[in-house]
């Protein structure tokens, strides 16, 4: 009977915390909505045009991120099952590992190749491709402490990481705009939004 009310306890908990998240993604959307809003207001149509591609390719590697977050989440769930910690830092410790190197292959292929990729895409700053690419490995840690957080079912830290990086990059994305920093602040605001988000994650195991 104990095991029984053990398990109804955990279900309740999950979809307590699951309606949590949702709300939580729900209002990290909007104020990305808002943000952007913003940005088109205060940027010219040329900028703000650079920042969406930017915004863009960020969608691309975000594929490959989700990809590390739903594998991390998936593996945590059975490591959890089984009351088995050890299992789970080590699953996060191989993770990190890959992540911090496909983060560093992407950040060297986007800040390296900055220029290029201005002249690629005709934008009016290659610093925004070096910002961006330079949170690339952060960006991809996060995912990992972000899926152990999930398969964990702590979605009120996962849900407080999508909080921070809502607030990051809305509040010093605008002020670094706002400072006439163009798309390259609106750029830095992302790039620390990251950060912000991997301090809030990581630790999850």
């Amino acid at each position: 009977m104990s095991a029984a009310l053990q398990r109804l306890r955990t279900r309740a908990s999950g979809l307590g915390g699951g309606a949590l998240f949702l709300a939580s993604t729900t209002v990290g959307n909007a104020g990305n909505y808002l943000g952007n809003l913003l940005f088109g207001r205060w940027l010219g149509p040329a900028e703000f045009a650079d920042l969406s591609l930017i915004i863009t390719l960020v969608l691309v590697v975000t594929f490959v991120v989700t990809t590390l977050q739903l594998t991390a989440a998936r593996f945590a769930a059975t490591c959890v099952a089984d009351a088995d910690a050890t299992r789970l830092r080590a699953l996060r410790d191989w993770l990190l590992r890959r992540a911090w190197v496909g983060g560093g292959a992407v950040a060297l292929l986007l800040a390296l190749g900055a220029p290029l990729w201005a002249r690629i895409f005709h934008t009016a700053s290659a610093w925004p491709f070096a910002i961006i690419g330079l949170a690339m490995p952060v960006y991809f840690a996060q995912s990992v402490d972000r899926g152990i957080l999930q398969g964990q079912l702590r979605f009120v830290r996962l849900s407080l990481s999508f909080q921070a990086e809502m607030v990051v990059r809305l509040g010093l994305g605008l002020l670094f705009v706002a400072l006439g920093w163009s798309v390259g602040g609106a750029t830095a605001g992302l790039a620390l939004a990251f950060v912000a988000t991997w301090l809030v994650a990581r630790g999850a195991a």
